[in-house]
């Protein structure tokens, strides 16, 4: 049913992504680590004043909705605000990618943030050398990565008394559930009701096309019927109908989550809710939000049916930073990628944020 929508939808107009131009300075198994040129000409000394940016994407979709065409991009306007954009794309796992787990994808990360601050050194030399550290950025799932992995580095440093251990320098979190006890969104229900041991042990992997069908099936009328009707009233704005193929396009090539790595998020967080208990662990290490530090950034969509804002925003309540700032966007959330209101407004207050830290 949902690939016959997606047919109706797309078949008058086949495109391809319009990503920025950007090169693959890292690579292993499926994830690449993306680095983004810079908009405008900059002179050197500029470019190697720039703030790095991490952006670390969700295991469920595509990283496309962050990069979606020339005018309807988070990347772009990060670039056009001054930042030194690098996204890690955690690719299209197939089946001998089942047993990844949480821990092969902090092992992204750290692998991601090490070629970036490899990156930084070797373009600092003949130059006085800066202690540089990298500005994270996570997104729904992505963020509880670039949680963990900031936490796990915070741990590092408090057991080393040395700051210098922290490659962390900023964190932002973009509509990412923290404390699952006030998720309470229909498919955070789902996930707590279902057994997914054994739905994983049957399948190996969550399914992108039951996931389609589950983010349909939170509210069929609105995601199966009205939004093709408001398709077909604005068919003369060719901007809106360009967009929203790009949209239904990124939205139904949906790829599998591998079984631990699903089966681990699923029964640790919205079951158990560890994160917060700081009774997580990865590689044997203990996640311990009360020592992360940095100046933490919390974005948030009010009208988000994937993450309730109040999971959102508890994060504040566990971490120990000073520092804690808070912006919110109109819409749901995938407007924070796409609206008017996140372009114009969202996204131009959190570049200046991330370049102020």
């Amino acid at each position: 049913y949902i690939q016959n929508m997606m047919s109706l939808a797309t078949s008058s107009i086949l495109k391809e992504y319009q990503l920025s131009p950007h090169d693959i300075i890292y690579l292993k198994g499926k994830t690449r680590l993306l680095h983004y040129h810079s908009i405008k000409e900059k002179e050197k000394e500029e470019e190697n004043n720039s703030k790095p940016l991490l952006i670390i994407y969700a295991p469920i979709n595509r990283f496309h909705i962050m990069d979606l065409n020339p005018k309807r991009s988070v990347v772009r306007n990060l670039l056009s605000n001054g930042l030194d954009v690098y996204l890690l794309d955690l690719g299209y796992p197939t089946k001998e990618d089942d047993k990844l787990s949480l821990n092969d994808y902090i092992d992204y990360v750290k692998d991601a943030v090490q070629t970036i601050l490899k990156k930084e050194k070797e373009e600092q030399q003949g130059q006085r050398q800066e202690n540089k550290k990298i500005s994270i950025l996570g997104y729904c799932w992505g963020g509880i990565l670039a949680l963990i992995y900031t936490a796990l580095e915070a741990t590092k440093t408090t057991q080393s008394d040395d700051d210098n251990n922290n490659t962390v320098k900023s964190l932002a979190l973009m509509a990412t559930p923290v404390d699952f006890s006030k998720e309470n969104t229909i498919l955070a229900k789902w996930s707590k009701a279902v057994n997914i041991d054994k739905m994983i042990h049957e399948f190996g992997d969550m399914n992108g096309q039951i996931l389609d069908l589950a983010f349909a099936m939170r509210n069929p009328p609105r995601y199966t019927f009205d939004k093709y009707f408001k398709l077909f009233k604005k068919l003369y704005d060719k901007e809106f109908v360009n967009t929203f193929i790009d949209v239904e396009r990124w939205l139904y090539d949906t790829p599998p989550v591998p079984g631990n790595l699903h089966r681990q998020i699923i029964n640790n967080c919205y079951k158990d809710n560890l994160l917060i208990t700081n009774k997580m662990k990865v590689d044997d290490n203990y996640i311990d939000l009360r020592n992360i530090t940095v100046p933490l950034l919390i974005i948030d969509a009010e009208k988000d049916d994937l993450v309730t804002t109040e999971s959102a925003i508890a994060v504040s309540d566990y971490v120990s930073s000073n520092e804690k700032d808070f912006l919110k966007s109109p819409g749901g959330h995938v407007a924070l990628c796409i609206s008017d209101n996140a372009h114009e407004k969202l996204w131009p207050k959190a570049a200046k944020w991330i370049q102020s830290k």
